[in-house]
């Protein structure tokens, strides 16, 4: 079993990364706010570039109230889908059907749907086109029922 880390350790360990990397942490909790929160490092990155075991850093977190992630990150999942759907612009995905967005994008029609219901993007839920002459293809169709309503 090692020793545990004293403030002085770790104010050595913070002089030496400011001369390392060029840069002004005051103490530990700069060092390590900056580490694990603004640039989002996991434990492993953390242990190596600092040459000292995930005990004291995890210790040195919990003392300075800065709370520690769960084991394996996030849990949400990257969907390459969902980033395929950003990658269209909005205006032109509103005007695509989900066959159109599929053949765009790569992905099967039912996992672009999923995608588009579970992040909330819109997109052309009919396929309600126009003709050459610029005439809804459905409109027909919407017409006999309107026909039928006004008879019964």
């Amino acid at each position: 079993m090692t020793a545990p880390i004293t403030q002085e350790d770790w104010q050595e360990l913070v002089d030496a990364c400011n001369r390392f990397w060029d840069t002004d942490y005051q103490n530990s909790k700069d060092l390590l706010e900056d580490l694990y929160v603004t640039r989002n490092l996991g434990f492993t990155i953390i242990v190596k570039q600092l040459g000292i075991s995930p005990g004291p850093i995890k210790k040195e977190l919990r003392r300075l109230g800065i709370p520690i992630r769960p084991r394996g990150g996030s849990n949400h999942v990257v969907n390459k889908c969902h980033i395929a759907l950003l990658n269209i612009p909005t205006e032109r995905r509103i005007q695509m059907t989900s066959m159109q967005l599929s053949k765009e994008t790569g992905f099967g029609p039912w996992y672009v749907r999923t995608t588009l219901k579970r992040y909330g993007l819109k997109y052309n839920k009919f396929n309600r086109g126009q003709d050459k002459k610029g005439v809804i293809k459905n409109a027909r169709k919407e017409s006999k029922a309107v026909e039928k309503k006004d008879i019964w």
